[in-house]
Order: structure tokens, then sequence, then C-alpha cells
């Protein structure tokens, strides 16, 4: 009894491990075919299905991206250029097109490639730098642009209102005439009246 349920239970680990394995299989070869149409604009055919499948399950999937973007089909598909293929790594890494991208942008990761003397090896930096989950690359949701900062906005503040003093008027009556300051009062009714003796025989109205 003891020996079939040890067979038993190492049967079950065996279909467990199959299932995985199918599981892997599905997922490597679903992850190549968004890769491919996606980089390489087509479907894979068997022949590169049969090579790039084992690469994901095999190793990093990021090492396994880094490969086929140093590939001659990628370059060539770019320009053939050191420029076209990092403006393709932009393009279809980080979803930046070249005209949000500065001269010097392709120029660091153009001299990258020169100093490693690899296509490859420039690559998986460009890919560690752009943090994304490569794995999603292709997929149904393509990675959404970084958004450019954009300028402050400016507010002005309105101006502080300015002070206007009092208008004054000076109306030319005898200072004891009370009849005249009468009539300065009903001829200018907006005003109330003040003499002012600074200015002898003026009576001061300010406006009210």
């Amino acid at each position: 009894m003891k020996r079939f349920l040890t067979i038993a239970a190492a049967a079950l680990l065996t279909l467990g491990a199959a299932s995985n394995a199918q599981a892997q299989q599905f997922n490597a070869a679903q992850v190549v075919t968004n890769w491919h149409q996606h980089f390489l604009g087509q479907a894979p055919d068997q022949r590169a299905m049969d090579y790039w499948a084992p690469q994901v399950m095999g190793q990093a999937p990021q090492t396994a991206l880094a490969q086929m973007l140093a590939s001659d089909a990628y370059l060539n598909r770019n320009g053939g250029t050191a420029d076209g293929l990092v403006l393709g790594l932009y393009r279809d890494v980080l979803n930046r097109p070249q005209q949000q991208l500065r001269p010097q942008d392709v120029e660091y990761w153009v001299n990258k490639m020169t100093q490693y003397g690899s296509r490859e090896a420039m690559i998986q930096e460009f890919l560690r730098d752009a943090n994304v989950n490569v794995l999603a690359l292709g997929g149904a949701a393509a990675p959404a642009a970084p958004a450019f900062p954009q300028p402050p906005v400016v507010v002005t503040p309105a101006p502080a209102p300015v002070y206007t003093p009092p208008q004054r008027v000076y109306v030319p009556v005898p200072t004891s005439s009370h009849r005249w300051w009468g009539w300065a009062s009903s001829r200018y009714p907006h005003y109330d009246g003040h003499r002012d003796g600074h200015h002898g025989g003026w009576i001061r109205f300010n406006w009210r």
C-alpha cells in the first residue's frame, strides 16, 4: 500500500511538472509572438518560434529580448544605421517618437554602442534604464509615453488699488461771509466745505 501511494504521488508530481512546462511553453510562445509582431513587424514562423521560445524560457526575458533587438532583422527594419536602431528602441520600448527626442538622447546611446563594441550590450543597458516589463511589450496595452514636464503657469497678481486723494475745489469767497458759504454749498452740492485758512479768502470743498 505504501509503495502504491509513493508511485501515485510521483505520478502526480510528474503530471504537475508537465502541466507547468506546458503553461510555460504557452506563455513563452505568446511572448515570442508579441515581440516578433511588435519589433519585427510580422508573426513568427515555426522556425523563429522554435528558436526564440527556448531563449525566453532558458534565460532572463530581458536578455532574450536584447538578443532579438540586436538582430540584423531589427537593425535593417530601422534603416540599418546606429541612429535608426536607437530611434527604434525609443519608439518600440518607450513609445517615444523621434519628435519627442533631443539629438543628444540618440547620440548618448550611439556612443554607448561604440564603447561596448556590441549592439546587444548597449540594448541590455537601454532596457535596464527603461525599467519596463519586457514580457508585456507588444501586448494589447502599449506602454504610455513619459510625459514631458510642462512649463509652470505664471499667475500675475492683480495690481493693488491706487489710493486717490479726495478731490478739492477752491471757491473764491470771503472766509467771513456766511452768505457766500451758503452759495458755494448750493453750487457744489457734492462737496462738504471747510474754510482753509492757508488759502486766505478761499473755501475748500472736499468731495464726499
